[in-house]
């Protein structure tokens, strides 16, 4: 892949929770600068709702010079007061010791320094969503620089399902905002000094006076798009997310190279595969491009293209009657240097369909149906599963690659089609084209 994965270290870290919960836990995650603040006050507001919200995991996501500011100022580093466990108290509540994220770099102040960040956004929240797929996050963006916030807003989107929370956290007055003392709304009012950005001077102020709102920010939740998994790898960090989704969406670019037998992926992921399944996927490619007819989605029917069954490997075609798919599949094969034990079977599968040719019509029909559910299906059947299977481990989900199969009821017979139904054909390439 073309991420960086960023340099970081971890503070705090949170104990191992259980996996076997039948519902996901809340989990709170924040962007945050050198305001710590905005982790209690978001919190204020999350604590007072009905039903309160109450995170059994706080994620805090930061800088250098952030990390040290959360642990000083939040979590009483110094020896001074735990706000978030004073918090706690105040409410009656147990709440976790945050799980600190933060990259090696002191600010964001360079492009290195940005994407470091986002790639530390997706990492976290996507283990977070690999260890609870349930769980309900509510992220918070009202923290650090403008472009900490759009890259949680932006990751949340990316992973978030239809039960997690975007939002940003408004205190006023303004002086409240600007004060190092006011952390929440306490419940027995304090007198606290903080600084009107108006006149530009010190001022005192009470808590009864101050406001707190959380804004919830609507968000598009694209977990799903290109299938739950897509984004599962550990070497994904945030451009190559982003394209990953964008190619889910639009669909992706695939470029056959048959001496490497790799499968490029919109130039984000190249994935190699075994000589027969990287042959069956470029075969499966090829008649999805020239929209092969005879077979599609709903079988052999007029009008239906671009997919194959098993019988299309053992019908002759044209005026020469070639055995032109199984013929087409080989040539690949040797051309994948997939010369092996599974390439000889379907070679004698090969011979044995062309000396049917010589035989009366009745007969050679009846043999090639014999090869057909004897030899073919027994051996693709698996194949399919292989290349599935291959796919998921190397993508971490084959519905970006739209490989299909479709299984449907006719005359009481099972009809299986199998192909690249949802590729655009314009978007399958191969190294060997002419320029």
């Amino acid at each position: 892949m073309n991420s960086r994965r960023p340099p970081r270290r971890r503070l705090h870290e949170a104990p191992p929770r259980s996996r076997g919960r039948r519902h996901g836990p809340n989990v709170l995650v924040l962007s945050l600068g050198m305001t710590p603040q905005v982790v209690t006050e978001t919190l204020w507001v999350l604590l007072r709702r009905e039903p309160p919200f109450l995170p059994e995991e706080i994620h805090l996501l930061t800088t250098g010079l952030g990390a040290e500011i959360i642990a000083r100022e939040l979590l009483g580093g110094d020896g001074g007061p735990n706000r978030l466990q004073e918090l706690a108290r105040e409410f009656g509540v147990t709440l976790p010791e945050p799980e600190i994220h933060a990259i090696e770099e002191e600010d964001i102040r360079s492009g290195a320094s940005s994407s470091a960040f986002g790639d530390l956004v997706v990492e976290v929240v996507r283990d977070i969503t690999t260890r609870h797929p349930n769980a309900r996050i509510h992220a918070s963006l009202a923290g650090g620089r403008k472009t900490m916030s759009f890259y949680m807003g932006y990751t949340l989107s990316l992973f978030g399902g239809l039960e997690d929370e975007l939002s940003h956290v408004l205190v006023s007055p303004p002086a409240f905002e600007n004060s190092r003392e006011f952390w929440w709304k306490y419940r027995e009012p304090r007198t606290i000094r903080g600084f009107d950005p108006v006149e530009r001077c010190e001022v005192r102020l009470n808590t009864a006076d101050a406001n707190i709102d959380l804004a919830p920010i609507p968000f598009l939740p694209l977990r799903h798009v290109g299938g739950p998994n897509l984004l599962t790898r550990s070497d994904i960090g945030f451009e190559d997310a982003v394209a990953l989704k964008r190619m889910a969406i639009a669909g992706p670019i695939l470029t056959f190279d048959d001496e490497t037998r790799g499968i490029d992926i919109g130039g984000r992921l190249t994935v190699t595969l075994p000589p027969l399944n990287y042959s069956l996927y470029r075969l499966l490619a090829e008649v999805r491009r020239e929209d092969r007819p005879g077979v599609g989605p709903g079988g052999r029917a007029p009008g239906q293209s671009g997919w194959l069954d098993w019988q299309a490997f053992c019908e002759p075609s044209g005026p020469e009657e070639r055995f032109e798919i199984m013929e087409r599949f080989l040539e690949i094969c040797d051309r994948a240097r997939g010369r092996v034990n599974s390439y000889l079977g379907y070679q004698k599968i090969l011979e044995t369909l062309r000396r049917s040719l010589h035989e009366e019509k009745p007969r050679a029909i009846d043999r090639r149906a014999r090869i057909e559910q004897e030899e073919i299906r027994p051996r693709l059947r698996p194949a399919l599963t292989k290349l599935r299977s291959a796919l998921e481990t190397k993508i971490g989900d084959p519905h970006l690659l739209a490989f299909l199969q479709v299984r449907e009821r006719k005359d009481g017979q099972a009809v299986i089609a199998f192909g690249l139904g949802g590729m655009d054909p314009g978007h399958i390439r191969f190294r060997d084209d002419p320029p």
